[in-house]
């Protein structure tokens, strides 16, 4: 009965114009949850890398999680905390992804093709 009543709540919402999505996100969502995520964003903006550390460890969250997760404004947590010039944080946040390495193999030139044929 919870389910079809949410369901055609969701239903009525998206026939009206609202993003279906953006309820379900909302709703999910707890309150305690939301306003953690908030004190890590700032402590990412403010460059308190102990901070968000910390509120990282309360929401029983991972670094990497939160660094390929967590959206700020509208920007990933990583390009927020870059954009207000905080170094510490972005460097933590960026180093707890890892690094990836991308080769182009067109522009490897160590092999050499031989190719032999007749007219």
């Amino acid at each position: 009965m919870k389910k079809l009543l949410l369901l055609s709540g969701v239903i009525a919402l998206s026939t009206l114009g609202f993003s279906s999505v953006a309820v379900a996100e909302s709703s999910y969502m707890p309150a305690y949850v939301e306003e953690g995520l908030i004190r890590i964003c700032k402590s990412a903006a403010l460059d308190k890398s102990f901070r968000m550390s910390k509120e990282i460890k309360a929401l029983h969250l991972k670094t990497r999680v939160v660094a390929l997760n967590v959206v700020c404004n509208g920007q990933d947590i990583i390009s927020f905390a870059e954009y207000y010039g905080a170094k510490k944080t972005t460097a933590k946040l960026s180093h707890s992804i890892g690094s990836v390495q991308v080769t182009d193999l067109a522009q490897i030139r160590d092999y050499q093709y031989d190719v032999s044929f007749k007219f």
